[in-house]
């Protein structure tokens, strides 16, 4: 999508289906997860691509450290898995999983989970002794998450807002969407158009990248 509006397409996959979870390795890479076919497709800045793995049921979320590890969420088996190089993966969660579809992580390379089927968020330490913690659990289907300076940024589906989990203080505050006491909200708000406006402006604001 240019800045005047102009939408191009940039690469189409072979079997790409419910595109969901992507994320940028540190090497510019995008990494998309593919729901309806189990792939997740590595696509470079030229559109060009290939197949990181096909071995998993329903990908989701995916993080890229800046070591190079790579995890994935797989909603339909409710795991977390380390994907390799050679398409080969681990399971290294399957507690307390409930659909996770959004993940995210810190600077310290901790994770952040959410799931949609229960609106919860866990923090996990793929490097301490694998404990699975519960900051917040939302009554709403948690879609999405970014982390930015200290916080977690929420996309919650049915409460048409995000949120802002402060992972210091563990504070949880609205930042965007409708309030008790305003209109209904369109649902688009909830699903793309304002957790994309919003991330992106903090992005082009701040000149640090969202996780």
């Amino acid at each position: 999508i240019s800045q005047d509006g102009d939408i191009e397409e940039f690469s189409r996959p072979d079997g790409l289906s419910q595109a969901t979870g992507n994320r940028f390795g540190p090497d510019g890479t995008l990494y998309q997860s593919s729901f309806g076919s189990g792939h997740v497709f590595r696509i470079q800045p030229d559109g060009s691509w290939d197949v990181l793995t096909d071995q998993l049921s329903g990908p989701t979320g995916i993080v890229i450290r800046d070591d190079g590890r790579v995890f994935v969420e797989d909603c339909k088996l409710n795991t977390l898995n380390e994907v390799f190089e050679d398409g080969s993966f681990e399971v290294i969660l399957d507690e307390r999983l409930n659909c996770p579809n959004g993940m995210t992580r810190d600077d310290d390379g901790n994770l952040y989970l959410t799931n949609f089927n229960n609106g919860q968020l866990l923090q996990f330490r793929p490097d301490g002794d694998g404990t699975v913690t519960e900051l917040a659990r939302l009554s709403s289907p948690i879609n999405h998450a970014a982390y930015f300076e200290g916080g977690l940024f929420l996309v919650a589906r049915n409460d048409l807002r995000i949120y802002r989990y402060d992972i210091a203080s563990g504070e949880l505050t609205t930042i965007a969407g409708r309030s008790p006491s305003s209109a209904r909200a369109p649902r688009a708000m909830a699903g793309a158009a304002l957790p994309i406006a919003t991330m992106c402006e903090m992005a082009a604001t701040s000149n640090r990248p969202l996780r």
